[in-house]
This record gives structure tokens, sequence and C-alpha cells, in this order.
């Protein structure tokens, strides 16, 4: 009898030991989810703030520079006001008021611009805008139909066009006439090669900036900006609604 209570005693022992280690192992893998959920949690919330961070901080970017070229751009309205009775064949303010490339990262303010004189040759040459982009006077404004042509610098006076080349095919250009947008979409991006390198400010009124029979807007810079064969070329874009 006595030997019975005492294996009764045993395994009511072993009962209540294998519930304790039972409810220790459950304790501890609650403490490791906890652990590993506030981990996560911690993760997840300095991955947003960073990203809000380094949203925020490529948005007052764009706008800063965007504000600058307009501030920059009315200088210059007003620098060719002073000195001409007819500032508007030169450079003026446009209708378009801005162009915006994301691929490119292009977000700029546009002006009007004009044909200069030359001395020289007694030929004319496209003015190009600075620290804007230039929409060529003789061409079109969006839904008339036609070829609206756009120039600008690509290593000078706020380097505008400096990244135009990622304006590949298939990139989104919006063009703004105040508030309103007209989007186009790239459908060639090439080289021409420049009758006249030597001279930077030197597009002539040729086949790029013709008519066309359709609506499109080409862009137009000298290129490369840099290097031996610097700006032996134009790189052209053109997008189409």
């Amino acid at each position: 009898m006595h030997s019975s209570s005492a294996a009764q005693r045993l395994q009511r022992l072993r009962v209540i030991t294998s519930n304790l280690l039972k409810q220790l192992n459950w304790h501890q893998r609650l403490l490791q989810f906890s652990s590993n959920h506030i981990s996560v949690t911690i993760i997840i919330i300095c991955g947003v703030y960073i990203s809000v961070q380094v949203l925020f901080v490529h948005s007052f970017s764009i706008n800063t520079t965007a504000s600058i070229a307009r501030v920059q751009a009315q200088r210059q309205i007003a620098q060719f006001s002073d000195k001409s009775g007819d500032s508007t064949a030169l450079i003026a303010a446009s209708l378009i008021t801005r162009i915006v490339i994301p691929s490119a990262d292009i977000n700029a303010p546009v002006l009007t611009v004009g044909m200069l004189p030359t001395s020289s040759s007694g030929e004319q040459e496209w003015n190009i805008a600075r620290y804007a982009v230039g929409h060529h006077n003789k061409t079109g404004v969006p839904g008339q139909g036609q070829n609206i042509v756009f120039s600008s610098y690509a290593s000078d006076y706020g380097r505008i066009f400096a990244t135009l080349d990622k304006a590949i095919p298939g990139s989104i250009i919006t063009v703004y006439e105040g508030d309103v947008a007209h989007n186009y979409t790239v459908v060639s991006q090439k080289l021409v090669k420049a009758p006249h390198p030597s001279t930077r400010e030197q597009i002539s009124d040729s086949e790029i900036i013709a008519p066309t029979k359709g609506e499109q807007v080409t862009f137009i810079t000298c290129w490369p900006p840099s290097g031996s064969d610097r700006y032996s070329s134009y790189l052209v874009v053109i997008a189409k609604p």
C-alpha cells in the first residue's frame, strides 16, 4: 500500500513538472513572438519614416529649383525689355508655362523665344532661354495639331536639358498651359549632326522644327554637353499625344 501511494505521488509530480515545462515553453514562445513582432514593427516604422523624408527632400529640391528658374527667367525677360523696345521677338512670357519630364528629372518654366539676327553672316538663329525651356514662337501650341518645338541649354544657365537623354521612348512628358496639363509619350530620340557645331545657340530652321501633319512636341539641345565632341550634334526627343 505504501509503495503504491509513493508511486502515485511520483506520477503526480511528473505530471505537474510536465505541465510547468509546457507552460514555460509557451511563455518563452510568446515572448519570442512578441520580441520579433516589435522588431518588425520598428523596422517598418523606420522604413516609412525614411521614405517620407526622401520624398520630401526630393519634392522640396524640385520645387526650389523650379522657383529659382522662374525668378531667373523673369529677370531675363526684364533684361531684354530694358535693352530692346520689342522684347517679344527675342524672349517673353509664354502661354505654355511649364514642362515636366519625370524620367529625366526635368521640371522647368517655359519662355517664348524668337529669332536673333547675326551681324557676322546676316542669317538668323534661335535664341536660347536661360534657366528655362524656350518655346519657339513660330511653332504650335497644345491642341492645334502642330509641331510644338522647345529648346534649352544642356551645360550652361541652369543645365535644364542636361538629362534630356533620359527621356527615352515610352517616357511621359507633361506640357502645362497654366494649370491645364497636356500629356505626351516619347516616341523617338535621335542625334542629328549640327551644321554649325562651333555656334552654341545655332538651332537652324530645318526639318527638326518644320511643321508636321499631326501634333507632336519636339525637344532640342546641343549635344553632348561635354567632351572633345561637345555640341557636335543636336539631341532631338519627339513625343506625341
